[in-house]
């Protein structure tokens, strides 16, 4: 627990800004507020407030940032309601904590085939409840996720806005050599397609040729490979395909996985097969079929 001389103590060390300057009368100002508006809080430095918040939810709870995500599998009237009470509870700590979330901003997506007939609600300082959006899709640190977990949406979201950069880029430069457009391409259009690609990782034709046309007719630019093929283009560029980068990616991410070197529990992807009678070595892997998901609803909130 911090003391009201720990807290006058801490006050005191603060750098003034600007013109303001601190005095005892302010310290005394601080101290007081913290004594009447926390009174019931705990103020121990080892508790951080988010780390606390799934030691009393029974769904999931995670936070990057301002921004808090809590989830859980759907598939009953009950795990609707255990929901409601997750928010209840989350609303309440909120309070406590002094963060308020912005319920404008707050949805509800459901994945899978079964959508969810739940109003979920959250609670206001003024004691009503507001009724929360149901949205089919919501942006996460920049990766746009559907309700059917397809990621067309956000493929073709990345490849417009790429594609408006390329046209600025071919406007405004009326001389591009190879050295030139290999500095702006990898910095302004390529770290847009690489952003996230394990996610949303092209799996239809029709999304793989829409990624690897940007990186197709970007190469136009250079006049001296005018006449050139986009293979023989890439080759004179030394630029792999996009196709390859994934893959690479890919197999850099399993590497790490199976090594342990991410967090990340391989078994939650795949597991070795072990000896299945045929050659191979130890680390052959298995990878099991995927299951359609069910009813698994996702609660996205803004502090």
């Amino acid at each position: 627990m911090l003391t009201d001389e720990e807290i006058s103590e801490f006050v005191l060390k603060q750098k003034p800004k600007n013109t303001l300057t601190k005095t005892k009368s302010d310290v005394g100002i601080v101290t007081r507020w913290l004594s009447e508006t926390l009174p019931a809080v705990n103020r121990d430095l080892e508790n951080i407030p988010p780390a606390q918040l799934n030691s009393f939810l029974s769904s999931t709870c995670k936070i990057f940032a301002d921004d808090a995500k809590i989830y859980t599998t759907v598939t009953s009237r009950q795990d609707q309601e255990d929901l409601q009470k997750d928010l209840d509870n989350l609303c309440q700590w909120s309070s406590d904590w002094l963060l308020k979330f912005n319920i404008q901003k707050c949805k509800v997506v459901s994945f899978g085939n079964v959508s969810s007939q739940y109003n979920y609600v959250m609670n206001e300082d003024t004691g009503g409840a507001s009724a929360l959006s149901s949205e089919d899709s919501e942006k996460d640190l920049g990766i746009l996720f559907t309700h059917k977990l397809n990621f067309e949406k956000h493929i073709n979201s990345t490849v417009n806005k790429v594609n408006k950069i390329f046209g600025l880029l071919r406007r405004k430069f009326t001389y591009m050599d190879k050295s030139l457009f290999l500095i702006l391409y990898k910095a302004l259009i390529r770290s847009h397609l690489n952003y996230g690609n394990l996610i949303y990782y092209p799996t239809t034709k029709k999304c793989k040729q829409l990624v690897e046309n940007v990186q197709r007719g970007a190469t136009r630019l250079v006049p001296e490979l005018k006449g050139l093929s986009y293979a023989e283009r890439i080759k004179a560029l030394n630029l792999p395909s996009l196709e390859y980068r994934r893959k690479r990616f890919v197999m850099i991410q399993v590497y790490r996985l199976i090594h342990k070197k991410d967090h990340e529990n391989m078994s939650t992807f795949f597991n070795f097969a072990g000896n299945s009678g045929t050659r191979g070595h130890s680390l052959k892997l298995h990878k099991p079929k995927a299951q359609n998901l069910y009813g698994s609803t996702l609660l996205a909130t803004g502090l």
